[in-house]
């Protein structure tokens, strides 16, 4: 329960569920801001649903974000915030190992 990424998730679950709840939309100032680490951007939510679940399934802890860029929908495959970019970086290089050769990191 101390794994900052589980947190995280779960905090995020919490609070996306309200938003449900509510019928809301999360403002830009909901989203927590700091070092992550991006598999891709797809246009296509299935593929990055059934990524991300591939991450998952290796014990990575990778997630389907939605986000909306010059108007136009797109679904990132993302990790949850870290509190370094040491964990970013080991990360990155396993994700890269599984053949995700354009992933990057991301501070923001």
């Amino acid at each position: 329960m101390r794994n900052p990424a589980w947190i995280e998730r779960i905090a995020r679950g919490h609070v996306e569920g309200v938003v449900k709840a509510f019928n809301q939309q999360a403002s830009k100032k909901s989203i927590k801001r700091g070092i992550r680490v991006i598999a891709g951007s797809f246009h296509n939510q299935e593929y990055a649903r059934v990524l991300a679940g591939t991450f998952q399934k290796a014990g990575l802890n990778m997630s389907e974000q939605k986000v909306t860029i010059q108007g136009k929908t797109w679904y990132r495959v993302q990790t949850p915030i870290f509190p370094d970019r040491k964990t970013a970086e080991a990360y990155l290089e396993r994700t890269r190992n599984m053949g995700i050769r354009d992933a990057f990191i991301t501070i923001n």
